[in-house]
């Protein structure tokens, strides 16, 4: 069931900041709601809910994520959710595959981007690059605090390495940072 044109546009608002340090640091729901609230007014869409969530999307089972999706399966008149940018909906695919199963019409609007079914495969196409960044983006983050970045250089350039690129003559048994 689509919208009726002679009513009022309406939507859900998602916010959302991955943990409590990241609110205190200028990322914060109030600001992203501000941002969205205001969106709203210019544009004469109706805020039929708001849903708030203060944890990653790293994985799906976000709490506020999961009522907005059960609140737009009930609620067939209210297509459209607002959101401050792509990696504050969603950080992992089948939070993106569960949205592009609604069929709901996404404001994006810090990058000045709305998603629909209408919109050219070349911007689902771009679109669906900035999803799979923001993965990107937290699966590093996942690396980096397992530890597995830190002496990298180290691990990766093993005696066999240097001395298969010159460098065991140049530095001896040296690791690479004491090199450069």
């Amino acid at each position: 069931m689509s919208q009726d044109p002679a009513l009022p546009a309406r939507a859900v608002l998602y916010a959302r900041v991955s943990s409590k340090e990241q609110e205190k640091d200028g990322f914060s729901i109030p600001a992203q709601q501000k941002l969205l609230r205001h969106y709203a007014a210019e544009r004469a869409i109706h805020l039929a809910k708001e849903f708030t969530d203060v944890e990653t999307a790293k994985r799906s089972g976000r709490t506020g994520f999961g009522e907005m999706i059960a609140f737009l399966r009930r609620n067939q008149t209210c297509r459209i959710i607002l959101v401050e940018k792509t990696d504050r909906l969603y950080r992992n695919l089948k939070d993106w595959v569960t949205i592009d199963g609604l069929e709901v019409v996404v404001h994006f609007v810090k990058e000045n981007f709305v998603l629909s079914g209408d919109s050219r495969s070349s911007e689902k196409f771009v679109h669906g690059i900035k999803v799979l960044m923001a993965k990107n983006y937290i699966d590093n983050l996942t690396v980096a605090a397992a530890g597995f970045t830190a002496g990298c250089c180290d691990c990766l350039w093993s005696a066999e390495t240097r001395a298969n690129s010159g460098l065991l003559g140049l530095a001896g048994l040296l690791p690479i940072a004491a090199i450069f």
